[in-house]
């Protein structure tokens, strides 16, 4: 009975915290793009899209053997699958310090 308890008001706290953090507004559904360089060489080579307030949208695409192309995009929905691309790397952009990788 306890654990049914703590898995409701956990569930309450969830739901309150995300309607706060996303509100009826544009702006809380508004894509992040973020730009990592794994391997220390100043170029792009991992390009993360975020949808802080959608579930099953967000995806990547990673450079995997340094040619200043991506090989693969992840997308993660309901699982995590992976398509083969074969895109050009983005020039001229601003490269994340955070490791969030």
């Amino acid at each position: 009975m306890r654990i049914i308890l703590i898995l409701v008001l956990l569930e309450i706290t969830n739901s309150v915290c995300a309607k706060e953090l996303c509100k009826d507004d544009s702006t809380s559904f508004k894509e992040e793009i973020h730009y990592y360089d794994r391997n220390n060489d100043r170029k792009v080579d991992f390009e993360s899209h975020i949808f802080p307030c959608l579930a099953d949208a967000n995806w990547e695409l990673r450079d995997d053997n340094y040619d200043g192309r991506y090989e693969v995009k992840f997308v993660y929905g309901i699982g995590l699958y992976s398509v083969e691309v074969d895109i050009q790397i983005p020039e001229g952009v601003e490269i994340d310090t955070k490791q969030g990788i």
